[in-house]
């Protein structure tokens, strides 16, 4: 499937007006396939769902790479990238029995032991998360936990309480890349947003 970008950018329509055209301010604002859109609305269920990642295939059609959490069903109908599995998806063994080799497979992690688990099923990368502080999200992992963590032996996304302020503290930890919601879909401006994202981790 080609490069994994380092930026990821976790949907959640709840706190935008508009999660498409804040999808495409943000993608506006950064070089093309630099990030991964990941569709985690999981509150949607059937049609509504669907229609939603259609329409968001259609706005990271050669701009990013998008994933859809949980539902390989929906991912293969849209021809997403890949797909997410959280805690409550199915196992990635199963789902990969079922999906072309060309997708892109990830996993959401909380500890090191379940990012051992996600290398050694053959995820492509874990969610680590929270690496910050993140309200009912329990306590934060930290940078040095993310230091251990990178030795797991796949690419890890920060999760949790990232911004562009500490994107970079993230990588020089081991990081991957970084994951965030808030920082871009709650933003004033998600297009500055994601751009200063994409400067602080992608830099040198």
């Amino acid at each position: 499937m080609g490069d994994l970008p380092r930026l990821a950018l976790i949907t959640d329509r709840r706190v935008c007006s508009s999660l498409p055209d804040t999808i495409s301010a943000a993608l506006d604002a950064v070089p093309p396939r630099s990030c991964l859109v990941i569709l985690r609305e999981k509150d949607l269920l059937g049609r509504v769902l669907f229609a939603l990642a259609e329409r968001l295939r259609r706005i990271t059609e050669g701009r990013a790479l998008l994933s859809v959490n949980g539902r390989l069903d929906i991912a293969l109908a849209v021809d997403a990238d890949g797909v997410h599995l959280g805690n409550d998806a199915p196992s990635l063994a199963d789902v990969k029995q079922r999906a072309p080799a060309s997708m892109c497979f990830g996993t959401s992690a909380h500890t090191h032991d379940e990012l051992g688990a996600a290398a050694r099923s053959g995820a492509d990368y874990a969610l680590l998360s929270p690496i910050g502080d993140v309200p009912n999200k329990g306590s934060a992992l930290g940078f040095e936990s993310l230091r251990t963590a990178s030795r797991a032996g796949l690419p890890i996304f920060a999760l949790g309480g990232m911004a562009a302020g500490n994107a970079r503290a993230a990588r020089d930890a081991g990081a991957y890349g970084v994951a965030v919601i808030r920082a871009v879909f709650a933003a004033v401006d998600p297009a500055a947003a994601c751009a200063a994202l994409y400067a602080a981790t992608y830099r040198l």
